[in-house]
């Protein structure tokens, strides 16, 4: 061969490589299928987990050392399809190895449920489930398929499907898409591994392994304290209300979380995520249906069993709006306050009544039988009874009357009187203020057949039917406070149980589940749900000024503001002292199994000390008030019992030994304790099931809301000890020092957050934080919360205010929590803050003050 035969031969033998090494580069930029089983490891929130055989990946960009991907399909019972990374030079020594193959697009189907289409000859056949065809063109109504293996005798075969037919079938996932490898070779070896890969591998597993005390594993074990149920998405089409906030797959510049009472219609379920359309949006939230995907996912879990509730399409509902005229169903009342009496008069449905207008506190002004006088009704009550089908709309009269406006405003020029705290009657001596609310007498039904209960047990059950309330109400502290209780109840979860109260011959409450077995169609049980389930408390006079008198006597006891606290509650229950979560959480205070067990074994281990004197006891008084307290962290493994141990040794002793009134329903827990077996206190699982079968004591006995109330109380207070503590802490450390205002308002804030996260988990996340924020890595945030390039100027806890404080502290949460679940980090990440304004601590707050005029709680 001549020399330029020869360089004429190498130039094609490498434009020939080029072309194909270019091919394989770019094929091999799309959807990968995983060759064998634990071959292909990838990581997701800090974790790392293995893929099976068969799974598919989206292969995205490179970013630095990684490139993210998108886990389309698994097998995995323990991943879930969504984001996650893998080490770029990994990547590349997967896919020379065979491990990771690119696949071309899914054109070839699978069928998992009989379908029909047209064969070759214009008849209609069944393919059956395992069945396989392949799409062709769309040609006018219908899709030209090709029949591979058909179990009627087929295979091979043309024909067509309707197109319409097809996308149902795809939605639905009744037809699969089954995904072809295309084979490649490897132009190079890859000899070296990245050494990021190998190190954050090893920092993975060394910190996945590191011991927990006993205290962490109450604190952070929360998730898996949770039963065990099989999580499911709502049926598809079905319209719901979300009852909690839920975090949704992520999209570039897009909201990464729906607010609690949006509603959603699910269009599409698949293993692994559910799919929906959002509708609508929460009254007052500051975000826009634009703000979020066409089409967002989320995981199962976030729908578990009481987590929402069926409600009928917005644009299917006629809205309470100008010029809606409606009657309520039978056996349904409504209050209502005259504008220019300040009285209280009862609606129920002999009333035609008709909306003309909205207050400026969010009330309807409404007008009644044609009468010319106005009334002021509760937005909340009025707007639950629509969801619920208890409003009947004359559609009539509405679309004669009703009137298109750019938004509600006041009817007429009449000014409100203002209106006295008073009985439950309608009586010119005896006026009632709309914020108190009467019970429901009987069961009701809505339009679709759904039976209401009534939610009316309570005042029996807690002792409150003699409460004496208008003379507790001539306190303003405890009126204030029974009117937000109340305002705060209107806005309760719908996760509220009628529990067996029933008694033995003495006197004891007998165990029994408020909670029954759901199973499946093969009998099999895969979760609990509530055995007799009614909707939330009323806000009756009685039922509010008990909650408040109970309240405030805990929060005097323990040396509490009651405002600061209140939005805590307000948060987690609307002090509906029957709220029942599925995680097992209870009462006003929502206090988890493990909190619950964590609580009374501490309790009973200080009793011990204290009630024998022991020299331990007597030690742990130099360890009360702040240098004490600073003395006692600074032991770190050698102190000689737990915080919380400690903090009955040193701030609850004096309390429960004493002669205070406000803390005899403290001394009660001390003197006459739950009992929790050793086995039990050390295990979170071992906890719920304890518990489980003893909601209903926990619910019915005497003590509760006073239980809910001092555990809730004790449990954030010995949190924010520890956050002041080591708040003032970093402030010495800085050159600038922070005021004392600042260092509570920041404890504040983290004991707020450990609530629901733990102090551990919220405590190591603050420590990466402060980290990060000293060496100037704290990227700044746009309003969707999505990271720009740069980095924000404050490198010190005292460069921030309380809103950047939050702000920055929940993206960090977000991505930092110390959870196996990124669903577990979003609900932590947003327990403050929520998401638009809405949900969260402080989104919370002003649904029930009326944008938070701080009548009610204290916001920071």
């Amino acid at each position: 061969m001549t020399d330029k035969n020869t360089m004429n031969y190498r130039l094609s033998v490498s434009l020939l490589l080029l072309m194909s090494f270019s091919f394989i580069k770019s094929s091999l930029a799309a959807v990968m299928i995983v060759g064998g089983d634990k071959a292909v490891s990838v990581m997701r929130d800090g974790k790392e987990f293995y893929l099976n055989k068969g799974d598919v990946v989206d292969i995205k960009n490179q970013e630095s050392w990684k490139r993210n991907i998108v886990i389309l399909e698994t097998s995995a019972p323990d991943v879930e399809i969504g984001p996650a990374v893998i080490g770029d030079q990994t990547y590349q020594v997967l896919r020379n190895d065979g491990h990771l193959k690119a696949v071309k697009e899914p054109r070839t189907y699978r069928v998992t449920k009989a379908i029909r289409v047209i064969g070759p000859d214009d008849k209609t056949y069944v393919l059956s489930a395992g069945d396989t065809f392949s799409v062709g063109m769309k040609n006018g109504w219908k899709r030209s398929i090709r029949i591979n293996s058909p179990s009627n005798g087929f295979n091979d075969a043309n024909g067509f499907i309707g197109d319409a037919t097809y996308s149902n079938y795809l939605q639905d996932d009744i037809v699969l898409p089954i995904y072809e490898e295309i084979e490649t070779k490897a132009h190079k070896e890859i000899k070296n591994y990245d050494d990021l890969d190998a190190f954050i591998k090893s920092y993975v597993e060394k910190n996945n392994n590191e011991d927990l005390n006993d205290e962490e594993i109450f604190e952070m074990a929360e998730e898996d304290a949770r039963p065990e149920q099989k999580d499911s998405c709502p049926a598809n089409n079905k319209t719901i209300k979300l009852d909690h906030t839920i975090s949704i797959l992520p999209m570039a510049g897009k909201v990464d979380a729906v607010p609690k009472d949006s509603i959603v219609k699910v269009i599409k379920t698949e293993k692994g995520a559910c799919y929906f359309k959002i509708l609508k949006l929460p009254n007052g939230s500051t975000l826009s249906l634009s703000d979020f995907p066409q089409f967002a996912g989320s995981y199962p879990i976030n729908f578990k069993e009481g987590t929402y509730h069926e409600v009928d399409e917005p644009s299917q509902v006629v809205g309470l709006e100008k010029g809606s005229t409606f009657k309520l169903s039978n056996g349904v009342k409504l209050t209502a306050i005259g504008r220019r009496t300040g009285k209280s008069y009862p609606f129920d449905a002999n009333d035609e009544i008709s909306i003309v207008g909205r207050h400026k506190n969010g009330s309807y002004i409404v007008k009644r039988n044609g009468e010319p006088y106005e009334y002021r009704v509760s937005a909340s009550a009025l707007d639950e009874y629509n969801e619920l089908g208890l409003v009947n709309f004359d559609l009539e009269k509405t679309a004669a009357t009703i009137i298109e406006d750019d938004g509600f405003h006041e009817a007429t020029k009449v000014v409100d009187r203002e209106v006295e705290c008073g009985g439950d009657q309608e009586s010119d001596d005896n006026p009632l203020d709309e914020r108190w609310e009467s019970c429901r007498e009987r069961t009701v039904t809505s339009k679709s057949g759904k039976k209401i209960k009534p939610n009316n047990y309570l005042e029996e059950v807690l002792g409150l039917s003699d409460v004496k309330s208008d003379l507790a109400l001539d306190d303003n502290e405890t009126r204030n406070m029974a009117i937000c209780i109340g305002q705060s109840m209107r806005h309760g979860t719908s996760r509220n149980t009628n529990p067996s109260c029933s008694k033995d011959a003495k006197g004891r409450h007998i165990k029994d589940s408020v909670r029954t077995s759901k199973k499946n169609s093969s009998g099999k049980h895969i979760g609990w749900r509530l055995k007799d389930p009614v909707p939330r408390a009323c806000a009756s006079k009685n039922l509010a000024t008990g909650l408040a008198k109970s309240y405030l006597s805990a929060a005097k006891c323990l040396g509490l503001d009651p405002k600061e606290f209140f939005p805590v509650l307000n948060h987690e229950s609307h002090f509906q002292p029957n709220a029942v979560s599925p995680s097992y959480a209870l009462g006003v205070g929502q206090i988890v199994a493990n909190n619950y067990t964590a609580f009374y074994s501490r309790l009973n281990q200080a009793k011990d000390y204290i009630e024998g004197n022991h020299n331990l006891y007597k030690k742990m008084q130099q360890y009360r008030g702040p240098a004490g307290y600073e003395k006692f962290e600074s032991l770190n493994s050698k102190r000689p019992v737990n915080r919380y141990t400690a903090y009955f040794l040193t701030d609850i002793a004096d309390k429960v030994k004493g002669n205070d009134p406000n803390c005899s329903g403290l001394k009660d827990l001390y003197n006459n304790p739950v009992p929790i077996p050793r086995d039990v206190a050390k295990s979170a699982r071992k906890a719920v099931n304890y518990l489980r079968k003893r909601e209903n004591e926990r619910l019915c006995k005497p003590r509760n809301p006073q239980e809910g109330f001092f555990i809730s109380m004790i449990y954030y207070q010995k949190n924010k000890k520890y956050f002041t503590n080591f708040v003032r802490g970093l402030s010495d450390a800085q050159p600038k020092a922070m005021s004392e205002d600042q260092i509570n308002t920041f404890a504040t804030i983290f004991a707020r957050w450990s609530y629901n996260g733990g102090l551990a988990g919220i405590q190591k996340v603050l420590s990466k934080f402060v980290g990060d924020l000293k060496s100037g890595r704290v990227k700044e945030l746009t309003s969707n919360g999505s990271e720009k390039s740069n980095t924000i100027k404050a490198r010190y806890l005292s460069d921030l205010s309380a809103s950047d404080l939050k702000r920055y502290f929940s993206h960090y949460v977000k991505y930092n929590y110390p959870s196996r679940s990124s669903a577990r980090k979003n609900e932590v990440a947003k327990y403050v803050p929520g998401v638009g304004g809405t949900g969260g601590i402080d989104g919370d707050l002003k649904q029930t003050e009326k944008q938070g005029t701080g009548t009610c709680g204290q916001s920071y």
